[in-house]
């Protein structure tokens, strides 16, 4: 028996979730879409207009309830395209999404992570999440980081925040510098 094919099998299923998540109800709108078209030329002779493609906002609850559930799964998995890909998922899509259980996995990105790349796809997302927590783990570690990118990418999601709550940004020498800046 081969002790590698339980963890790859895992991980390509966790990989196949996410991606018939993301896009099996745009293949399905797009395969009836396509239907309807063939079916109206051929009765009308007259190709009907374009149909619009559905919105994020257009997609059920319960769609978006296991799409953050498969996120928050994702993101506890470990495996780096995994993850990088449910961040990508949470910056686009965060409005719609709940994964603020994987708050502490996020930050654990980006605090551990070797890759900046990374760690600044963390920080935008931890911005994403509207976590009040995660914002304030921000600010507070904002005195601690080393790296320029990050720490530029700190202060826009901070000062963003704030912005979205109507309310101002704490009276520190970093998001100073990022409101003058920005």
């Amino acid at each position: 028996m081969n002790t590698y094919a339980t963890p790859i099998t895992r991980l390509s299923s966790l990989v196949l979730l996410i991606g018939i998540a993301c896009c099996f109800p745009f293949a399905v709108q797009a395969q009836s879409s396509s239907i309807t078209q063939i079916s109206t030329v051929s009765e009308r002779g007259v190709p009907p207009a374009a149909a619009p493609a559905a919105t994020p906002v257009e997609r059920s609850a319960a769609h978006w309830t296991l799409f953050s559930e498969g996120l928050v799964e994702a993101l506890a998995s470990g495996h780096d395209g995994v993850q990088q890909g449910a961040l990508r998922m949470i910056i686009f899509y965060g409005d719609q999404l709940d994964v603020k259980a994987s708050v502490f996995d996020v930050v654990r990105l980006y605090r551990n992570h070797e890759d900046d790349r990374m760690r600044r796809m963390a920080v935008v997302a931890l911005g994403k999440m509207q976590s009040r927590w995660a914002i304030d783990f921000l600010t507070r570690s904002l005195g601690f980081e080393k790296t320029p990118a990050v720490r530029q990418t700190m202060q826009a999601v901070i000062a963003a925040y704030h912005a979205s709550q109507h309310e101002p940004a704490p009276a520190t020498p970093e998001l100073q510098v990022a409101t003058r800046d920005f």
